[in-house]
């Protein structure tokens, strides 16, 4: 589980739909998320520059982001969506 503001996002048409990469601040570090299409089109209305995310999911690190695939997002203060 990673939480933080959403401080930058860029969406990606893709033969699947739309996708989109989010760098969130947790004010220790910054950390890419990927929100491939199925979880876009499910979570977009909450996708949006300057919110609060907690975001579940699996992590993975790489030399030079922190990027993972991810399931779950809340916005804060409300309960699990999707």
């Amino acid at each position: 589980t990673v939480a933080g503001l959403v401080v930058a996002l860029r969406t990606i048409n893709t033969r699947n739909g739309r996708m989109a990469i989010l760098t969130l601040d947790d004010r220790t570090a910054r950390s890419d998320v990927v929100v491939y299409a199925d979880l876009f089109r499910e979570n977009r209305e909450i996708l949006a520059r300057d919110r609060v995310l907690v975001i579940e999911g699996e992590a993975m690190a790489d030399d030079y982001t922190r990027r993972g695939h991810k399931q779950r997002y809340w916005a804060q203060p409300d309960g699990p969506i999707g």
